[in-house]
């Protein structure tokens, strides 16, 4: 990719400055880039001069809020990337700083430098989100029955005094703040009434006083609970037959079929067929229809057979 390759000046001097709006108070950001000396060793006789490097922090008055010296970066017989920088939290009532930095070596043989992915950025803690009794960031249930769930997310160092508050949202749509649900722990629970349809959780992290701030604050992988619909199902049978016939039960709407019926009958799939049908099989064939999320609907048909006309000849 593209870095910056640096001349030293005779004169030291800054060579990059740039102003950053709109900081978060009381947050963590961390000033570094990453720096190479591009002169080898041997070069000047061996007496090259080596890039020392000041990152500075000001208000945009020019007052200096914080200072990182480099100290001389060596010179190495192969490239080496290194970063430097440092971190800064912002004080009260500062919102927008100027990064500076600064070339401390005088210009001469050597004091050449490659300069890459300059940052400035927020720095906060890790978030772990867990639904408790499962290692996915998903569980399910299928309408029609009750859950409760309790979802958890752990926080590393990085904030000094954090606030937490969890948040959620249904199919997608906006997410909104859950009056009174400000730890790292949640519980919810589903009753049978339960629309289907996902339900994201997530836990929204920032420095106190910061949590209304969407800019500075952090949040947390989604947690889904998946609701999912029953099958929609049809039932039905090619009769009625004469006994003897073969008599087809149908069903649809679902993955899985599962009949039983009169004297003890079994069997899955749809159609499903039963052959040489006699009388005594008549009556109602109950089936069990699972969809692909493991949803169960119960249908049934009743199934009737005519006796065969019994042909004499005189």
């Amino acid at each position: 990719g593209y870095f910056m390759l640096v001349n030293a000046s005779v004169q030291p001097g800054a060579f990059y400055v740039d102003t950053v709006r709109g900081l978060c108070t009381n947050s963590k950001y961390e000033f570094a880039a990453w720096i190479m000396n591009v002169i080898i060793p041997s070069a000047c006789n061996g007496n090259t001069i080596q890039p020392d490097l000041t990152f500075t922090i000001e208000k945009t008055d020019g007052t200096v809020l914080q200072t990182y010296n480099t100290g001389a970066i060596a010179a190495t017989a192969s490239p080496v990337w290194k970063q430097y920088g440092s971190f800064f939290t912002t004080p009260p009532g500062i919102a927008d700083v100027v990064l500076r930095i600064v070339n401390n070596a005088p210009g001469g043989c050597g004091n050449d430098l490659a300069l890459d992915d300059i940052s400035f950025r927020a720095c906060g803690p890790a978030l772990n989100p867990v639904i408790a009794g499962s290692t996915a960031a998903s569980a399910s249930l299928c309408e029609g029955i009750a859950g409760n769930f309790s979802f958890s997310c752990a926080v590393s160092a990085g904030y000094a005094n954090p606030e937490y508050q969890w948040q959620q949202r249904f199919n997608n749509g906006t997410w909104s703040d859950i009056p009174g649900q400000t730890t790292t722990s949640l519980s919810r629970n589903f009753p049978v009434s339960t629309v289907a349809g996902v339900y994201d959780f997530r836990l929204k992290v920032a420095e106190v006083g910061n949590i209304g701030s969407v800019q500075c604050s952090i949040t947390s992988t989604p947690l889904s609970i998946v609701v999912n619909t029953n099958p929609v199902t049809t039932t039905g049978n090619n009769g009625p037959v004469c006994e003897g016939d073969t008599l087809l039960l149908q069903a649809t709407g679902g993955t899985q079929y599962s009949w039983r019926g009169p004297n003890g009958f079994t069997s899955t799939g749809s159609p499903s067929a039963i052959e040489n049908i006699q009388l005594l099989q008549a009556g109602k064939y109950y089936v069990d229809v699972l969809n692909a999320a493991g949803c169960l609907t119960k249908d049934s048909t009743v199934v009737a057979i005519n006796t065969r006309p019994q042909a004499a000849t005189a």
